[in-house]
């Protein structure tokens, strides 16, 4: 093996990168290192100017290698500079280069050899480190509680924000600098014990100490200072932190003077948490304020309205500030609109007071909110009489004060919601069950019962929605309670029925009463052109005798007699209803619908259907649209083409005029060919994609006259075609959307 071969292949065999240059600065070898890393091989690179294949270096770090370049002419080796170089498909690395010159015995030069080290990731690794070190002094200088460590029992080493500005010094003069040399003789002699102790015990000491800061005051700090040890056991240095504990000290010594109110202030408080009436918490509350302040009034308002009433007042209060004010009068009106507390040292500054005036004595007041439910005041005749003591102490009390007027408040409305049904504001059955058993006593009777089921309520809710449906309960349970006394208890028993019942009230009055509630129903009337109908029944219990459940079931079993009688004629009503809306919403019109029967019969005369089966027919030639009354009229009355959203909204008529007819006992005959009136024979319809003779037969025959119609008579969107031309179109669609023996039979029926 020659010499070459030998030395091509040792360099082959390093994991560093190595570049030789000839003495013309063509480059002579590239490693295999080189190639996986840059990517060019040494056949595209050999013989090439080494400046050409460096020009992808920035600008500096060129200027730094050719610096490096230079250096070497003079002294033979370069070690250790940087640049970053570019491979072939653009990637980006960072280099540590080291180059040496050799030449032979002569000392002529012959050749440069460049050894190189890819240190990107040792870099991005440095970055990283150094970011993580910003980002963590950062977040220890951005924290209030002092944080240090000593090296040893004298010497700082690191330190945060808040440790430098409570010595008034910059962070790095704390960093190597010895406690003698920033902290008073005092201190400093007394801190080196300490340190001393965490050192040799190694275990965590906690002291609180008065230290003096940059402005020479005298704080107190609870100083916490933890050993950090090396895998020796031994300490290798002290985290050490300080929090500023003398306003809680401070508190805590006015907390103790105040003791004596602060019992007294939670003995009155806790009977609060029990109290069951609102004008007893307003009682010890007052009764509380006169114990723990000195005042000449107090006054506790309540929001009602737009109105702050008064609702107490201390003993000694004078009738001429004894009024109520509205929610944005005087100093209560701006402690309830911005929810703040106020200590005004003198009211005679504040241009909102309404305590000021020639023959007012009054001039310092606390005002504290409610929360959202009022204000509570105290006034002196003395200028700056409180303090923020004082304003504590209130703020205290009224927090208990509003904590027991939330809860009686909390209370009243779960009582009120498990009595009570939510659509109408009704009581519930739960409640009726209770007061039936309440009033089942002889001094009630005669007690009676009436209940009432509203008609074709399951028919509206599927025509129009169940928010028609409950405006339409709403406006029953209106109707009721004005018909009805204060003492009668009516309640909604269950989705369409009420209940209501009438202690000493006879059949005389019972019967009266249901004919004022069926007036009443007959002359309202909702936008959507329903009339109210209810199916009343009633019976009353005369004797103490009859079990009131034998009462309650006559009564009921009347309502369903007249039910029986009532629901019918309900159900056509709505039922005439949605044609009305139908033609309304639609281009269609009571003449289409007219010609739609007729064809039908003639059609399915011409068939021999039941008369059963003419009867649907007719009845979903009027009906088949049905469910276009739940599709919005902006998409229904769209002069222009639907878009892809607007066209699925308009396939979803059939499902919802089968729902609709589904409800109805009148329409369900015919649900199934609402549904399926756009299927087409193909399968290429909506919604189910049947096709052939899975669709039912009416659906097939309505599809094929309603389509004729359309084409033949005039719309606002198009003109009307020749009874030939429609014939030929209907031609055309047989076996696609028309069942083709119905088709034939059609056109020979016209022609």
């Amino acid at each position: 093996m020659g010499s070459v071969d030998f030395y091509q292949q040792l360099f082959n065999a390093v994991d560093a990168l190595i570049l030789v240059l000839d003495f013309q600065g063509k480059i002579v070898f590239v490693n295999q290192s080189w190639v996986d890393l840059t990517g060019y091989s040494l056949a595209e690179v050999k013989g090439e100017d080494f400046q050409a294949l460096f020009t992808a270096v920035e600008q500096k770090e060129e200027a730094e290698f050719q610096k490096s370049f230079k250096e070497l002419s003079v002294n033979s080796s370069v070690k250790n500079y940087e640049t970053y170089l570019l491979g072939k498909h653009g990637q980006r690395h960072r280099i540590s280069w080291s180059s040496n010159l050799f030449s032979d015995i002569k000392q002529n030069f012959e050749f440069i050899v460049f050894t190189g080290e890819d240190i990107t990731e040792l870099n991005k690794l440095k970055e990283d480190l150094t970011e993580l070190k910003e980002q963590q002094e950062i977040l220890l200088d951005s924290i209030d509680i002092q944080i240090w460590y000593l090296k040893d029992i004298r010497t700082y080493g690191a330190v945060n924000q808040a440790f430098a500005d409570f010595l008034g010094l910059e962070k790095a003069d704390l960093v190597d600098s010895s406690l003698r040399e920033v902290r008073q003789k005092e201190e400093w002699k007394l801190c080196i014990p300490k340190n001393r102790k965490v050192f040799s015990e190694k275990e965590k000491v906690r002291t609180q100490e008065w230290v003096e800061n940059a402005q020479g005051e005298k704080r107190l700090l609870e100083i916490n200072k933890y050993p950090k040890l090396d895998k020796q056991g031994e300490v290798k240095y002290v985290v050490c932190t300080a929090q500023d504990i003398t306003k809680r000290k401070e508190m805590q010594r006015e907390l103790k003077q105040n003791k004596r109110k602060i019992e007294l202030l939670h003995k009155l408080t806790s009977r609060m948490g029990t109290s069951q009436r609102k004008e007893e918490v307003y009682q010890l509350t007052m009764e509380a304020a006169e114990d723990i302040l000195d005042f000449n009034l107090c006054i506790l308002n309540i929001k009602e309205g737009d109105k702050l009433l008064i609702k107490a007042t201390s003993s000694n209060m004078s009738s001429a500030y004894c009024k109520d004010l509205s929610i944005d009068e005087g100093i209560p009106g701006k402690t309830y609109q911005t929810g703040r507390s106020y200590l005004i040292k003198d009211v005679f500054k504040i241009k909102e007071s309404i305590l000021t005036g020639k023959k007012s004595k009054y001039r310092s007041t606390i005002s504290v909110p409610l929360g959202k439910l009022g204000v509570f005041q105290v006034v002196s005749e003395k200028v700056a009489a409180f303090d923020e003591e004082d304003l504590k102490l209130i703020e205290l009390l009224t927090s208990h004060t509003t904590a027991a007027l939330k809860r009686l408040i909390s209370e009243a409305k779960i009582k009120h919601m498990s009595f009570h049904d939510d659509l109408t504001g009704l009581y519930n059955r739960t409640f009726l069950l209770e007061e039936m058993d309440r009033l089942d006593q002889k001094a009630e009777l005669p007690l009676s019962i009436v209940l009432a089921d509203v008609n074709g309520l399951k028919l509206i809710n599927g025509a129009f929605g169940y928010e028609v449906g409950d405006r339409l309960l709403i406006k029953v349970a209106r109707i009721i309670e004005e018909t009805c006394l204060k003492r009668d208890v009516i309640a909604r028993w269950s989705g369409d029925e009420f209940v209501i019942l009438l202690p000493q009230s006879g059949e005389q009055r019972v019967q009266k009463l249901c004919e004022q509630i069926r007036d009443r129903c007959q002359q309202v009337e909702l936008e959507e052109g329903i009339n109210i109908s209810l199916s009343l029944g009633y019976a009353t219990k005369e004797s103490s005798t009859e079990e009131i459940d034998d009462t309650f079931k006559r009564a009921e079993e009347g309502m369903y007699k007249h039910k029986l009688k009532e629901s019918k004629s309900a159900r056509s009503t709505i039922i005439d209803s949605l044609k009305t809306t139908l033609i309304e919403k639609t281009y269609e019109t009571a003449e289409h619908a007219q010609r739609l029967k007729d064809l039908a019969l003639e059609l399915g005369k011409s068939m021999d259907l039941s008369d059963f089966k003419l009867t649907d027919l007719v009845l979903l030639a009027e009906l088949h649209d049905l469910g276009k009354v739940g599709i919005s009229e902006k998409i229904i009355q769209k002069p222009g083409p639907l878009t892809d959203e607007e066209w699925q909204e308009i396939q979803r008529h059939p499902e919802i005029g089968y729902q609709i007819a589904e409800s109805s006992a009148e329409l369900s005959a015919v649900a199934e060919g609402i549904l399926c009136h756009h299927e087409w024979w193909d399968g290429s319809g909506y919604p189910q994609g049947l096709k052939g003779e899975e669709i039912p037969l009416i659906s097939r025959v309505i599809s094929i006259v309603d389509a004729f119609d359309v084409m033949t008579n005039k719309r606002p969107y198009k003109e009307a075609m020749s009874k030939q031309e429609a014939l030929a179109e209907l031609k055309s669609g047989a076996g696609t959307q028309f069942d083709p023996q119905l088709v034939e039979q059609f056109v020979d029926l016209l022609t």
